[in-house]
């Protein structure tokens, strides 16, 4: 049966926000929770007719019944017809033993003895494990608008997690300033009370006036930190392009990792010619770098060679910025995974896989590329910029 092009366009949609992911469960099944298509999560790994270990609220209602009535339950105890039952279970067993990726199926179901037939999207999560997405032949729902609002919030929810992450580093950023403030009013304090001394001494002058500058330049440190902590926690998609100085971009995004940086004895290596400059949304590509940076840092925690290294070039009309790190790179078997949402290497509660594919998607928003450079001996990403007048030109045509 031929797919219409408003089916395709879902098909496309959905591959392409859930395609093997290798996820954190927990992060997965609370987008899926208020998904209004029907979602299930069969497990076949001690039971071969798959047992039943998440259901949407959309599928109890499709289903009419309510949760304790299908979680536990194998399908064949759900579902009861054996002809359709058949068919569920081996398009699932054949999804994971060939290892496919996001399949599109027809399945029949009896609800309430009536026949109900439902176009699937089968997604293997994990060895022994398929989500089912279903869409009725009859709903009319905007289901592209749907997943577009869902996806929205789970990459909302997690940039506000890279932001409860980075809580701790930001409050040791801040409060080093304010101790150091804090000092030179104590000395300035000390020198005016003290009577022995008379400001008319060129020596004391000297001292108040050093602490009132130190004073001056910690407080433009703050400032420089609260400027980046609210170009981060900014949205940022509605914001026009800019012509942007890598380098001061670059010294706000890094209040945010100096503590990780210097506690783990990661060194930092810039190469950016003096003056580059990049066409691009700053509170976007800011986002971008400082996931690169977090990455690179949680990779050689434990490693004996630690650096970082930001480089930028101009080549062939575009501008290219390349995050490397002294880690041996990605294995080839994983390279094609890195950038599907929920993917991660990282340990459970430590990642939630959405880092890379929302960077990816945020550097493609504007008109650039955004990859893993499997040439490089070490760990290297690479963002490349059109300049905008190539934008505006583009999307133009």
């Amino acid at each position: 049966m031929a797919k219409s092009s408003s089916t395709g366009k879902l098909s496309e949609s959905l591959a392409k926000v859930f395609s093997n992911p290798n996820q954190d469960h927990a992060v997965l099944l609370k987008i899926f929770e208020n998904f209004p298509l029907p979602v299930l999560v069969k497990n076949y790994s001690q039971d071969q007719e798959g047992t039943i270990s998440f259901a949407n609220q959309s599928y109890l209602d499709y289903l009419h019944k309510e949760l304790h009535e299908v979680v536990g339950k194998n399908q064949r105890e759900l579902h009861c017809h054996r002809d359709f039952t058949d068919s569920l279970i081996q398009t699932d067993q054949m999804l994971i033993k060939e290892n496919l990726g996001p399949s599109e199926a027809y399945e029949s179901f009896l609800v309430d003895g009536e026949v109900h037939h439902m176009r699937a999207w089968k997604i293997v999560i994990s060895d022994n494990e398929v989500i089912s997405i279903g869409l009725d032949e009859r709903e009319t729902l905007d289901i592209e608008k749907q997943l577009e609002i869902e996806k929205s919030r789970s990459l909302e929810a997690a940039r506000l997690s890279s932001l409860s992450d980075m809580a701790g580093g930001i409050a040791h950023e801040i409060n080093n300033p304010l101790s150091i403030i804090k000092m030179c009013i104590q000395g300035i304090r000390k020198n005016i009370e003290n009577k022995k001394v008379s400001l008319s001494d060129s020596q004391v002058r000297d001292q108040i006036s050093g602490y009132l500058e130190k004073t001056d330049k910690t407080i433009d440190r703050v400032v420089q930190i609260i400027r980046g902590l609210r170009t981060f926690a900014r949205e940022g998609t509605d914001d026009p392009f800019e012509e942007i100085l890598l380098e001061d971009l670059l010294a706000e995004t890094m209040e945010f990792t100096k503590l990780r940086l210097n506690s783990l004895g990661i060194k930092l290596v810039f190469d950016i010619p003096k003056g580059f400059t990049v066409q691009a949304r700053g509170v976007l590509l800011s986002q971008v770098l400082l996931n690169l940076l977090n990455n690179s840092i949680d990779a050689l925690t434990d490693q004996d060679r630690k650096w970082i290294k930001i480089g930028a070039v101009e080549a062939k009309g575009r501008k290219i910025i390349r995050v490397t790190d002294s880690g041996e790179g990605i294995a080839p078997k994983l390279r094609k995974k890195v950038f599907n949402p929920f993917f991660t290497t990282k340990e459970p509660q430590k990642g939630t896989g959405l880092g890379l594919s929302i960077s990816k998607g945020i550097v493609e928003d504007m008109g650039g590329r955004f990859y893993y450079d499997d040439s490089s001996t070490n760990t290297s990403f690479v963002i490349s910029l059109a300049h905008h007048e190539d934008i505006k030109k583009a999307s133009s045509e």
